[in-house]
């Protein structure tokens, strides 16, 4: 009996001395809680049970996506933490039931890194650390983009679709407009996740025209929005006039000016474009030319270079519509020559068929020009002038300095090297003498041309038949 007595009283002090250890280290971890805050592990760490840490969906997301750790730990516990390595300040709390749950996000690539939970009793005696759980955040969803079907400027009457692009992740598309308290909402089809299609109306009226903007949303994102889009509706009001001054014909590094024209009384801003451009290049308040009668803005371009040249046409607004647009001009086409050539300031105006114009830099020499048989000829004689260009050319023109015809146009098939082309002038008259220069360009970048050629002055003789009496 007396053995047991020595035994039991052991066993008490032993368990006593434990107690005691575990008092002395909960004053440490009180005195050290702060210290926790600021090293890996506590200090104080290790009082009892080892927790379980895992990550959902997956330790590996997309920037943006939510995430939730979650902690376990069997022992008797009524708070969790959460800590990221190198980043004492992400010290997470939780008082909820086992397991413990961590909500993060939207995430961001600071969110990269090992991850370790603790449980603790009263906050200060903490269980050994987690094994390290690692979150790698990569990338960001993409932003949507928004377009319309057959484009933001829009006929009367015609059908307009608008297309949302996202993630192939997306779950749901919406698109919104100005002032329309519901949008348009469409599920993305399992075999086509990253884009969808929104027919807007069948027929484009007022009502449909101003800003949209469209969203997409992922199963563990947030919505995603796209920059807005502007919807224009064309053909209310008649077609204004587009010319240039002093030429459509301009060297690399000179100026024009493009005059958009309007009888129409309500017109009060004007839009130049450029074919092939996301938008209105300018935009101007037009003002009432007393002396033409007409209302005018007049938009100014240069230094020029070759991304200039093009097509370009006009359209008008009135101020209480902004959205709602006239006819467009008649196109009109912007030619921008080799740098340091001569600027034609005689050359008319030219309506040619439409290009998409090319944004590719450079410049050409200046062709060459010659007639055949001479440059002075009798009256009748027909005369051939031939362009030629040691470049690889494949158009040429043929323009004579004060004429107000268009320029003649020829075009080599089939060629991709040095080239030439003969323009024939005949039988002559006397109208058919005075000074000609030719010019050249590759169909592969039509609004860049070379360097004028050398001026050739032709010269006709003589007289015509006589008049019958």
């Amino acid at each position: 009996m007396r053995g047991n007595g020595l035994s039991l009283q052991k066993k008490l002090r032993h368990g006593a001395k434990i107690k005691a250890v575990k008092m002395l280290n909960s004053m440490l971890c009180m005195g050290g809680a702060w210290e926790a805050g600021r090293h890996w592990p506590p200090s104080c760490a290790g009082m009892y049970d080892t927790p379980t840490l895992w990550v959902q969906p997956v330790p590996k997301v997309t920037s943006g996506e939510n995430v939730i750790f979650y902690c376990q730990l069997e022992t008797v516990t009524n708070t969790f933490f959460l800590l990221q390595e190198g980043w004492p300040s992400h010290t997470q709390g939780s008082h909820r039931a086992v397991p413990a749950e961590f909500p993060m996000g939207p995430v961001t690539s600071a969110h990269t890194g090992t991850y370790r939970c603790f449980g603790a009793y009263s906050g200060h005696v903490w269980s050994f650390p987690s094994e390290p759980v690692k979150l790698l955040v990569t990338g960001t969803l993409p932003k949507p983009s928004i377009w319309a079907d057959p484009g933001p400027l829009v006929a009367m009457v015609s059908p307009v679709t608008l297309w949302c692009q996202g993630s192939p992740q997306a779950e749901v598309y919406r698109v919104y407009k100005e002032g329309r308290p519901l949008p348009w909402e469409v599920r993305a089809q399992q075999d086509s996740r990253h884009k969808a299609d929104f027919p807007i109306t069948m027929s484009m009226s007022s009502y449909h025209t101003g800003q949209y903007w469209c969203v997409y949303r992922t199963l563990l994102s947030p919505y995603q929005s796209s920059d807005p889009l502007t919807m224009v509706l064309t053909g209310m009001f008649p077609a204004p006039s587009l010319s240039a001054q002093p030429s459509l014909v301009v060297a690399s590094g000179g100026n024009v000016s493009l005059s958009c024209r309007s009888e129409y009384d309500g017109a009060r801003t004007a839009h130049l474009l450029k074919e092939g451009g996301a938008g209105p290049l300018h935009s101007l308040e037009a003002r009432f030319s007393h002396v033409a009668g007409v209302w005018q803005a007049t938009f100014l371009l240069g230094p020029v270079d070759s991304t200039q040249g093009g097509i370009y046409r006009c359209y008008y607004t009135h101020t209480s519509q902004p959205h709602v647009w006239s006819l467009p001009s008649e196109p009109l086409e912007l030619q921008v020559t080799g740098e340091g050539g001569e600027h034609l300031h005689t050359l008319p105006a030219a309506r040619c068929s439409l290009h998409t114009p090319s944004s590719l830099p450079g410049m050409y020499r200046k062709p060459s020009l010659q007639a055949k048989p001479g440059t002075k000829v009798s009256w009748g004689v027909t005369v051939a002038l031939r362009c030629g260009s040691g470049e690889p050319m494949d158009t040429f023109l043929l323009h004579k300095v004060g004429s107000d015809a268009p320029p003649q146009h020829l075009r080599v098939p089939g060629s991709a090297m040095a080239a030439q082309a003969t323009f024939t002038l005949g039988p002559v008259t006397s109208a058919h003498g005075g000074t000609y220069r030719c010019y050249g360009t590759p169909s592969t970048d039509p609004y860049l041309w070379s360097w004028l050629s050398d001026p050739l002055q032709v010269k006709v003789s003589g007289e015509g038949p006589s008049p019958v009496p």
